[in-house]
């Protein structure tokens, strides 16, 4: 059946069900955004052995995949191509026929975004949502009725799922970017933060509790990102389903929440401004998300004048993460060469930068936004200090007998600068001659990667970052 049917004939299902008929227009609107990643095992002979894998037990899987010589090869199958009127219209009966518990009351455009849609990642479509709304509705029947809230349903879902993701025996490697359902059934969930989320949005959805995924794509204070699934609560805002909003105060430069429908990208208004499109960085192409870092931490707008290079119309606010600075947001290049960057995280160290034939340049020096969002500049000075260090890393003890490189940054040359290397004797090392006021970082020399956190140094103390 091709694609362009599909809107006609889940008209005349729902016909004068306009509630029905406009969640089907909201979800068809955006289907051409969305997809299923297929992963196949291919051998040298071309076959697929996809089967195998899947039927190997746990520990198996990588011995077969090495033995085999197989091939991980991944498809891209988009939504107006498998995409059927008879799945879509089964996906808006079931969520409209859904009560949420405690008669949750869920405005129009909240249950569009956050309980209709019928995927949440790359996962192989299939129908998850009859399965997870009988699975939980028999559970949360037996919480006492004076202890029913929104909050302790949250709170018991979560220990049952834990008790799912962290059996004992069921681990395997992921063999597909985002699990569904079927795989979850096998109990072949893994690690993978997307799977986790996954499961999670697929049962608040089928319960008909709005749930959204919030994403931090770099933290600012550690390496990497985070995924989280959020839950709108009777107070009609949405908190994180596994902890609390305090769990991310100063550790985020920035947070988004995920929705369904697709708007313009920031990068299409960075392209509006002269830029080129080869010059911008990937994530600014993304269309379906909402700045919600004022949600989960306290934020400052920070305004910068930076010398950049004549025509350059667009500059970036980077955090230092896994051993390199990365663009976290965009400011357009306003009058005197003005930068205004909104809504950034505090208590997080950032450094300004331009993007130049494809490649990230710093310009000006770092600086820390305080906890009043004043910016405190970081600047390796004349003056000299020494330095009594008891980590490498926010939680690498230093190990007598290793060897420690100590690095400041040197402004001018937007570099680390090696100090000196010393062969620890204690669980204490001590540098002399470092210049004050700078930013450091201290490395293990036998790590062959160099992601080790940012510190400051005050009061004698390391301040990581």
């Amino acid at each position: 059946m091709p694609f362009t049917s599909v809107p006609d004939i889940v008209a005349d299902e729902f016909k004068a069900d306009t509630h029905a008929i406009a969640a089907a227009r909201f979800l068809l609107a955006d289907a051409d955004q969305y997809y299923t990643l297929q992963t196949k095992f291919m051998d040298d002979s071309g076959h697929d052995r996809s089967g195998d894998i899947r039927a190997a037990h746990d520990t198996m899987v990588l011995k077969l995949i090495d033995s085999l010589r197989l091939v991980a090869v991944t498809d891209t199958l988009f939504d107006t191509i498998q995409l059927s009127a008879h799945y879509i219209i089964n996906n808006i009966k079931e969520a409209y026929n859904t009560t949420p518990p405690l008669g949750l009351r869920v405005p129009r455009d909240t249950f569009f975004e956050y309980v209709l849609p019928y995927r949440v990642g790359a996962e192989k479509l299939e129908e998850w949502r009859p399965y997870l709304r009988k699975r939980y509705t028999d559970y949360i029947r037996h919480i006492p009725a004076d202890s029913m809230t929104l909050l302790h349903i949250v709170k018991r879902i979560n220990v049952e799922q834990t008790g799912w993701i962290f059996m004992p025996g069921v681990k395997r490697p992921q063999i597909a970017e985002t699990q569904c359902l079927s795989d979850f059934l096998q109990c072949k969930l893994s690690w993978s933060c997307n799977d986790i989320t996954t499961l999670k949005l697929y049962t608040f959805r089928a319960l008909g509790i709005p749930a959204a995924l919030e994403i931090i794509p770099v933290y600012g204070k550690f390496n990497f990102g985070h995924k989280e699934v959020a839950v709108l609560f009777e107070n009609g805002r949405f908190f994180p389903s596994m902890s609390d909003t305090t769990f991310f105060k100063y550790q985020m430069a920035k947070m988004y929440r995920v929705r369904y429908s697709h708007r313009r990208s920031p990068a299409e208004d960075m392209m509006a401004l002269g830029e080129q499109r080869s010059e911008i960085p990937p994530f600014f192409f993304h269309t379906n998300v909402d700045d919600i870092t004022s949600e989960r931490t306290a934020v400052s707008d920070v305004i910068l004048t930076e010398a950049l290079p004549a025509g350059k119309k667009v500059a970036y606010l980077c955090v230092y993460n896994a051993g390199s600075w990365m663009p976290v947001e965009w400011s357009a290049v306003g009058s005197g060469q003005q930068l205004v960057f909104p809504d950034m995280g505090r208590k997080l160290v950032y450094q300004a930068g331009y993007v130049d034939s494809g490649r990230l340049r710093l310009t000006g020096r770092p600086f820390m936004l305080d906890t009043a969002g004043v910016q405190q500049p970081l600047l390796a000075d004349a003056g000299q200090q020494e330095m009594q260090l008891q980590k490498y890393d926010r939680h690498g003890q230093i190990e007598a007998g290793k060897l420690y490189t100590l690095y400041y940054w040197q402004t001018a040359k937007k570099q680390w600068h090696a100090h000196q290397t010393v062969t620890a004797t204690a669980a204490t090392i001590k540098i002399p001659g470092v210049p004050k006021n700078g930013l450091y970082r201290l490395h293990r020399d036998e790590d062959k990667l160099m992601h080790e956190r940012m510190f400051i140094y005050k009061d004698g103390q390391q301040l990581w970052f």
